[in-house]
């Protein structure tokens, strides 16, 4: 947890010591029927206390929906079984309070039971506006760019207008993984592709709020509509988010990259490698899967099969790309017979599961393209290229170096792709 975190809810634990004791006897209000209820040994009989509060506490007064707040953020912290902790987020947000929805908002993003996750995330999608000056503030404030990025995209899937302030702040955060959150938040919410372009997200804003349209499709939201029964659908995956890779346009939803890190390319070109690699995956829009192969003469997995590019993947990809240190001998075809057959199984994937995409399975080889040592015979590699089904997937290489190579040529050629020589 973050220090900010820890802060926004110690300042709701310190809201009942400045509240005081409960108020004159005779009349059990919300929060002392629920510290009753919460002492119950059985579940059924917690669950039953925590829900009455949910149905009660809307209309209370401030202070006392904060007090049944801070009650109901021990218990969903604290409780032994998942489903107390699931009628918890459910009267938190009931809770009519800023304050209420921190605790709800950490657990759409952190918590562990995925009951009480997905509780947590249908409660902050469902939520009216209430719950966007503590988003606001996680977005501004917090130290961890994942879950800054995890928050605004989750605003995004709100698909409201209240949250495009919050949204437009945070698409000028200095951290890549934000940004890019924002921006396919933005898109979610309005149904337009800026991009990363701050100033073109801005003048989108002062035209919507010139001119609001009641949306017809569901995809485009430019005004407050009435609360909704159930949570709004996934929105659309952003289009205008097209990070490049040394000049090569990453527009595709299913990359396989593999990376050269073996003493040949030197010191300097295994750096710009790795954090080339790592800045284009950071703006990668997150729905796009993508897996990650560092190869000398072993191959290292950052996934074994594509994972979605979601906030927390790109962190573990940092994370991961920073252990690898330099290599020395290479070996070129065994990791190219690797990524060919991760390449192989997600266009399978896609084809068993229906998935259309305009863009084939793409596998991008950087590398200098000089061996030392293979451990798999080039045929093998030749022959999985040619069975390719070059409608379905592609092969690009980029040269390391800034020297042509005839294998990476060769590669590109026989993969359909694109051949680049970068310095």
């Amino acid at each position: 947890m973050s220090r900010l975190r820890a802060l926004l809810r110690a300042a709701l634990a310190g809201v009942v010591v400045a509240l005081g004791a409960a108020t004159a006897a005779g009349a059990e209000v919300p929060s002392e029927a629920l510290r009753r209820g919460l002492r119950e040994e059985a579940p059924e009989a917690r669950i039953a206390a925590v829900e009455q509060v949910g149905r009660v506490i809307g209309p209370a007064p401030k202070e006392e929906r904060r007090k049944t707040a801070l009650l109901l953020r021990k218990a969903l912290e604290t409780d032994g079984a998942p489903l107390v902790r699931v009628a918890c987020v459910r009267a938190l947000a009931r809770c009519a309070d800023e304050v209420a929805w921190v605790p709800v908002l950490a657990a759409a993003l952190d918590a562990r039971d995925e009951g009480v996750r997905a509780a947590a995330v249908d409660a902050v999608l469902l939520a009216p506006g209430d719950v966007v000056a503590p988003a606001t503030r996680l977005l501004r404030e917090d130290e961890d760019p994942t879950f800054r990025a995890e928050t605004a995209l989750l605003l995004g899937r709100r698909r409201k207008p209240d949250a495009v302030p919050a949204l437009l702040a945070a698409l000028r955060d200095p951290h890549p993984r934000v940004a890019t959150a924002a921006a396919e938040a933005l898109e979610a919410v309005s149904g337009e592709a800026h991009g990363w372009d701050p100033v073109a997200w801005e003048a989108w804003w002062v035209r919507a709020r010139a001119t609001p349209a009641v949306p017809s499709t569901g995809e485009t939201v430019t005004r407050e509509s009435a609360p909704p029964t159930t949570p709004p659908p996934p929105p659309p995956p952003a289009r205008g988010l097209v990070p490049d890779l040394f000049g090569l346009s990453l527009r595709g939803d299913d990359y396989v990259f593999v990376v050269d890190v073996s003493g040949s390319i030197g010191a300097e070109g295994l750096e710009s490698a790795k954090s080339t690699l790592v800045k284009a995956v950071e703006r990668l829009p997150s729905h796009v899967r993508f897996a990650a192969l560092f190869f000398d003469e072993t191959v290292k997995s950052f996934h074994p099969e594509t994972t979605r590019a979601t906030p927390a993947a790109k962190a573990e990809l940092a994370r991961f790309v920073r252990g690898i240190p330099r290599g020395k001998r290479t070996d070129v075809m065994t990791p190219l017979n690797a990524g060919l057959a991760i390449l192989r199984r997600r266009v399978e994937a896609r084809a068993k599961e229906g998935v259309a995409s305009t863009e084939p399975v793409t596998m991008v080889v950087l590398s200098d393209g000089q061996e030392n040592h293979r451990a798999t015979p080039g045929e093998v590699v030749g022959e999985k290229l040619d069975r390719l089904d070059l409608a379905q997937a592609v092969v690009h290489a980029i040269v390391l170096g800034g020297r042509d190579n005839a294998l990476m040529a060769a590669l590109a050629r026989r993969g359909r792709g694109e051949y680049r020589v970068v310095p």
